[in-house]
């Protein structure tokens, strides 16, 4: 724990001190220490209850005071920065060790150490370069390696979502197109059946006739049952349309998501996703059926 040696008075001296004197003043190793846990004290005092009269005046004072500590903290920091700033530069321009530094705290000779050597690199690099007719060395420095990597990282990761999206819209493509190529060979193959029955339907004209003839003269009875197992046939628009849902896959499936998917684009072109793991969806038969196969998804309850 530290050992608390400073009040309010005394930062108001040292502020003081610093302000009238040009050199650097000496400082406990562990002032910045003393100051935080005095401030720490200060802030656990405002916290407590008490004597509601007492502690509305008291409260008050100690808000004031407060206010007033970390405003003369930060000018006896800002102060103690600058004359450290100006000895750093004395010490770079000379690279004399006459410079009494005795008064340094750890923290701050480590800043004047880091200045001494930024300021002296700089003058290495322009003004002696100049001095001596060498090219400045203006390049840049490169990135560090833990910044290559990360970057690195992110592209790979960016390349595994687009590659994960393009794979997925890429066989939806595919089985449409697979089933809309078995439905143009049905379609086609049911055109050429009727092409080839054509003549021998043509040649049988008069046999027709003939028939129909017959037709008129059946009883009434018997064209009833006729219209009755006609009516029991499919519709060709019916029947059209359920192969069309059939090659579409407008059947629909409810999965739960079982990894996270990318958006991607579905058999009527529309935009899905993106969806993430746990996620409850209802999709086409056709896609849910792929995200199943794929290990993307499983089906839902």
């Amino acid at each position: 724990m530290v050992d608390i040696r400073i009040t309010y008075e005394t930062l108001f001296d040292l502020l003081r001190r610093e302000k009238n004197r040009e050199e650097l003043q000496t400082l406990d190793k562990d002032f910045y220490e003393q100051v935080l846990a005095y401030l720490k004290e200060k802030k656990e005092a405002l916290s407590r209850k008490g004597d509601e009269l007492f502690v509305s005046a008291e409260r008050e004072k100690l808000k004031i005071q407060f206010q007033n500590i970390r405003r003369i903290i930060k000018e006896l920091y800002e102060r103690r920065e600058k004359k450290i700033i100006n000895m750093a530069i004395t010490r770079a321009r000379t690279g004399s060790d006459v410079i009494d530094t005795s008064s340094l705290l750890p923290s701050e000779k480590e800043f004047f150490e880091e200045q001494v050597r930024l300021l002296s690199k700089y003058k290495e690099d322009v003004l002696n370069n100049i001095l001596h007719l060498k090219e400045l060395n203006n390049k840049e420095e490169e990135p560090s390696a833990g910044l290559i990597k990360e970057e690195v990282k992110e592209k790979e990761e960016e390349e595994k979502v687009k590659s994960q999206k393009s794979e997925i819209s890429e066989t939806l493509r595919n089985e449409v197109s697979g089933a809309q190529k078995r439905k143009d060979v049905s379609r086609e193959l049911e055109t050429s059946s009727q092409t080839e029955e054509e003549p021998e339907v043509k040649g049988e004209e008069a046999e027709e006739e003939v028939k129909e003839e017959i037709k008129k003269e059946e009883t009434e009875s018997k064209k009833d049952s006729e219209l009755s197992a006609k009516l029991k046939e499919p519709e060709p628009e019916a029947k059209e349309e359920k192969e069309i849902l059939e090659a579409t896959g407008a059947e629909k499936k409810k999965v739960k998501i079982t990894s996270s998917l990318p958006e991607f684009v579905g058999i009527q072109g529309e935009t899905l996703g993106p969806f993430e793991e746990e996620d409850i969806v209802e999709f086409d038969q056709q896609i849910a059926d792929i995200l199943v196969k794929k290990g993307s998804a499983e089906l839902a309850e």
